[in-house]
């Protein structure tokens, strides 16, 4: 690894030392980005993952000792050093370079580097506005959500089989090899399969969350290994590394299709805002008990699942002003 590219990875990780930073910050490049971004007032690149961006910049301020008030008590702003700043700034062009450079992977989100410490060739597929779905080398579906990201390693890939999700995706593993288990990747835990079914949610400041539809997965975080059976919710909080398991409604997936047989109106109306992530209130009490059978389809619209509902209890929907749905 050029010394360059080793100076870049040991300040983004936070382990370098004054004299290394200060050696990174009189490179051409860094001083040419560094210059860049004083004149735009910018200390992160164009078109940059906003959260990502944020945890590294709070990185860069803790790793400084900088604080955005003055000492305690005086409500003032601090005068930073031009040293300080200068290192700042070299920081801040690392952030940019690294992106440039295709580092941000290897060191913002984890993924594996080789025995150097270079990159390891990641494939990515990114779902737009209306999601999408791939199929992976060992035979595996997954039917990403909207605006959700995965990677995988597309070079013998059935050797590792791991994944790393940023986002919320269903996954159909159909190979069972317990010596090969499938991972997905989810920050500081991670989902151990065999062969099995589940939907898996990995956002920017929320819970991890974990449906199981069928067969067996382990979930992996803070130093504990949870098993889980079909037709359970998992929510882990890495805040606070509270985990929870609870039982849910019985909802199958099959094909693309959440399937459901014989539940009523309002569980039905629980599962659909668990999945779309929304508060959907049935008003008419005696409509809570019809029963429901069929599917959805996992890239139908919210809007258009509950105009079918609405149909079929020959009722509307309305919109709330709390962001909640009503249907009367």
């Amino acid at each position: 690894m050029d010394r360059q590219r080793l100076l870049i990875r040991r300040t983004l990780a936070g382990e370098a030392d004054m004299k290394e930073m200060e050696e990174l910050a009189k490179r051409p490049v860094v001083e040419h980005r560094m210059k860049a971004l004083w004149e735009e007032g910018a200390h992160a690149p164009a078109g940059a993952d906003r959260d990502a961006g944020t945890r590294m910049w709070q990185h860069i301020q803790a790793r400084l000792k900088l604080q955005q008030g003055g000492a305690a008590g005086t409500g003032s702003p601090r005068r930073l050093r031009p040293r300080r700043l200068r290192l700042l700034l070299a920081m801040a062009a690392c952030l940019a370079l690294a992106l440039g450079a295709g580092l941000w992977l290897a060191t913002v989100h984890g993924l594996p580097a080789d025995d150097e410490g270079q990159p390891l060739q990641w494939a990515q597929a990114t779902a737009g506005h209306d999601g999408r779905t791939l199929l992976l080398p060992d035979s595996t579906r997954v039917w990403l959500r909207p605006h959700s990201t995965l990677h995988y390693r597309a070079e013998a890939f059935t050797a590792h089989r791991r994944v790393w999700l940023q986002g919320e995706a269903i996954f159909d593993v159909r190979r069972r090899d317990a010596a090969r288990p499938f991972r997905v990747e989810m920050d500081s835990s991670f989902i151990e399969v065999l062969g099995t079914a589940f939907r898996a949610v990995n956002r920017p400041s929320q819970p991890r969350e974990v449906d199981l539809f069928r067969g067996e997965v382990a979930f992996h975080a803070a130093g504990r290994t949870v098993p889980m059976q079909p037709h359970q919710h998992l929510c882990f909080s890495p805040g606070s590394n509270r985990l929870e398991v609870e039982d849910a409604v019985p909802v199958d997936w099959q094909d693309g299709r959440f399937r459901f047989a014989d539940m009523e109106a309002n569980e039905l109306m629980n599962t659909i805002g668990h999945i779309y992530g929304a508060r959907i209130v049935l008003a008419d009490k005696q409509a809570r008990g019809e029963k429901f059978n069929g599917s959805l389809r996992v890239d139908e619209s919210l809007e258009d699942v509950l105009r079918k509902v609405c149909y079929n209890l020959g009722a509307h929907y309305s919109l709330r002003p709390d962001g909640s749905y009503l249907i009367k």
